[in-house]
């Protein structure tokens, strides 16, 4: 028996603003607020689509843009700076509390960017977590060194890219929290970096996440994905198959060879400023033969995107998902100022 499933995204620009009519688009207070507008506008635009009752043992989805949280310095999304500790903490708290007043809405706010302190008497500790994680430390890296600190110690493996010295003080996170009844469900840390934290001074050093984020949608057999914008096609690349895919960015293309979601599943994807893209597939369509990824020539890669369906090939951006070409099945979008909401079935 098919399941209705209604999704609301929300797609305004995180990469130089959170929503023009902010008073201030760094107050994370303000941005609470207009998290939970936001999601009274996807109730409304659920009952819309459903005609009014939704039937028993929907899914619903809400998702905001990565860097949702965070503080936008004008100069796009490698320079928007982050939340500190305790701000991070008040965040999570009041998306709790909002999450209780939708309490049958999966929600992904977006990503949140914080930094914290690195205390001395746990630096050795850290190291000893990121070793474990990471797998490999450069050469010359004795344990002496891991014990007292990171100076001269690079390391590998676990997208931390820059050599690590005595004067850096800060972690940063870019960080995916998942709610769902009032309770934090689920959290995932982006794991690639693309160049986070280049406005701060001193620059904290992103401490990726270590692990795929699956989960199941409570109280539900239906298991579900997340992924943060450059970590797209982790899931498939760890064959990790799912009903629905969730996919949070500031700017990086859905991509059909990288999606995890069962033939027969949906992606829900929510991409900053970019209304045309952000919405809900359908992956009906989809072979295995969509799955693989195309050829690094231009020419080629055009010409084997003409043969497939549901996909579209830009030059400059590559192989993303057709908007009208993986529609198959889902609803006309009903927009309340911004949030867009679509309804779909899923077996």
């Amino acid at each position: 028996m098919a399941t209705r499933v209604f999704s609301a995204v929300l797609p305004v620009d995180t990469r130089f603003n959170v929503h023009p009519n902010l008073a201030d688009n760094k107050n994370w207070n303000e941005k609470c607020d207009f998290l939970d507008q936001s999601l009274a506008r996807a109730e409304l635009g659920f009952g819309q689509l459903s005609g009014g009752t939704l039937p028993a043992g929907s899914l619903k989805f809400f998702l905001a843009p990565e860097y949702f949280f965070g503080l936008p310095t004008g100069g796009g999304h490698s320079a928007v700076n982050a939340y500190d500790e305790q701000t991070k903490n008040n965040i999570v708290g009041r998306c709790g509390v909002i999450s209780g007043l939708y309490p049958d809405i999966l929600i992904v706010p977006g990503t949140l960017l914080y930094k914290r302190r690195i205390g001395r008497t746990e630096r050795g500790q850290i190291a000893a977590t990121l070793q474990q994680q990471a797998g490999t430390f450069a050469a010359g890296a004795t344990q002496a060194q891991l014990n007292t600190g990171y100076d001269n110690v690079r390391l590998k493996g676990w997208g931390i890219k820059e050599k690590v010295t005595g004067n850096h003080k800060l972690f940063g996170y870019n960080a995916g929290f998942v709610y769902h009844g009032a309770q934090l469900i689920q959290t995932l840390n982006k794991a690639d970096n693309a160049n986070e934290f280049v406005a701060e001074n001193p620059k904290p050093i992103l401490v990726p996440g270590g692990s795929l984020n699956s989960f199941m949608f409570p109280g539900t057999t239906y298991k579900i994905g997340l992924e943060i914008c450059a970590d797209h096609g982790r899931l498939r690349q760890a064959t990790e198959s799912v009903d629905v895919q969730l996919y949070v960015s500031a700017a990086n293309p859905l991509q059909i060879f990288k999606i995890a979601a069962n033939v027969g599943g949906l992606v829900i994807n929510c991409t900053a400023g970019d209304k045309k893209v952000s919405g809900l597939y359908s992956i009906k369509a989809m072979s295995e033969a969509d799955r693989v990824p195309f050829p690094t020539n231009p020419a080629e890669a055009k010409k084997v995107a003409q043969q497939r369906k549901g996909i579209q090939y830009d030059e400059k951006e590559g192989i993303k998902v057709d908007t009208a070409g993986a529609k198959a099945g889902i609803s006309n979008a009903v927009v309340l100022e911004g949030v867009q909401c679509q309804m779909a079935q899923i077996a």
